[in-house]
């Protein structure tokens, strides 16, 4: 393996990895692979290949990337590299390095990569889900109708009252933070504004989702017998933001996060703004746009994992908030207010 090229300012990602190819597979068959997925997603000119009697190598020529090295002893291979992760500007190299491996699946009889994240992992794991808009059945369709009928013709505020329904609620502006997720807040007032709004929208997750078929309220994740770092690391801490934050980010029609946490967050970003924004700016209906948000947050809630199964009867809902006082100047901060300021 290559040493690290000179350093620049980004986000990278220390991988260790290994595997074994099948039997009936060669070195020239790696590389013939590779090579092919290269070609096909016009990295070419990008990238630079070799090959020697038992090892290929890819270099990836950002400046900040190791080789990516498979080198076969018995079939077998290891490694380790730091991989930039940057998607600020263009698709991560790490996120191609992980398509590119999982196109190699069929040449493998078994691969293993790892990073103090666990964002390979789940990125790999879920190669298979598809992002988009959900199509709604009859039932939702006649949802959708009522509630826009009942007044909520705005397709951002259409979208905060699907959310206050699930909750049991008779408007938006009573979303509240659970006292199970108090959590410090520090910050700007709009970044204030951002993470009251975050909080909220995970609130609604604990309270009424499974995630992975599991009541998300009982997941490990809020195990508080746990550390904080072991929390914080797991892959359930992708889903929760990625799904927040895609909601929040519907909500403000711009993107505060210079860099995305995770290869979800980064996918669900693109899907908005190269995708949905443009459906959206393109419609002239009302009724279409509201349609199309109810469609976006089923969409974003299949891709992270969750789905809606009603709040939990036995849960003491009287442990909340939905203000804070600003460290900062002193001044009253409500969700009211921060949703109000996401929306202008």
């Amino acid at each position: 393996m290559s040493t690290t090229v000179s350093e620049k300012e980004s986000d990278y990602i220390d991988i260790e990895y290994s595997g074994r190819i099948k039997r009936q597979y060669t070195i020239e068959d790696l590389f013939s692979r590779i090579k092919e997925f290269a070609d096909k997603e016009g990295l070419l000119d990008l990238w630079t290949f070799s090959m020697s009697e038992n090892a290929v190598s890819i270099g990836f020529n950002d400046g900040i990337s190791d080789d990516f090295v498979i080198e076969l002893e018995k079939k077998s291979f290891s490694g380790e590299a730091r991989i930039d992760n940057t998607e600020s500007t263009h698709v991560s190299t790490l996120s191609r390095l992980l398509d590119l491996l999982f196109s190699l699946k069929p040449v493998f009889s078994k691969f293993f990569i790892d990073d103090d994240y666990c964002i390979c992992g789940s990125y790999l794991s879920n190669k298979n889900s598809k992002l988009k808009l959900i199509d709604p059945d009859e039932q939702q369709k006649d949802y959708v109708k009522k509630l826009f009928n009942e007044g909520y013709t705005d397709h951002k505020k259409f979208l905060l009252m699907c959310i206050a329904k699930d909750m049991g609620l008779k408007t938006y502006n009573d979303l509240y933070i659970s006292k199970y997720l108090e959590k410090e807040y520090y910050g700007t007032r709009e970044e204030l504004y951002e993470k009251l709004a975050l909080n909220a929208l995970e609130t609604w997750l604990y309270e009424t989702m499974e995630y992975k078929k599991e009541r998300f309220c009982n997941n490990s994740f809020y195990d508080k017998s746990k550390t904080y770092e072991y929390q914080a690391l797991g892959s359930v801490a992708f889903d929760v933001f990625s799904c927040c934050n895609a909601i929040v980010r519907f909500l403000r029609e711009e993107d505060t996060m210079k860099l995305s946490f995770g290869v979800r967050d980064g996918k669900l970003r693109n899907f908005y703004y190269f995708q949905v924004l443009e459906i959206i700016n393109r419609s002239e209906d009302p009724f279409e746009r509201c349609l199309i948000a109810y469609r976006y947050l089923e969409g974003v809630l299949d891709y992270t994992n969750f789905k809606y199964v009603g709040p939990d009867e036995n849960m003491d809902r009287t442990k909340r908030y939905n203000e804070l006082v600003s460290e900062k100047d002193g001044h009253e901060l409500t969700l009211k207010d921060a949703f109000a300021f996401l929306m202008k």
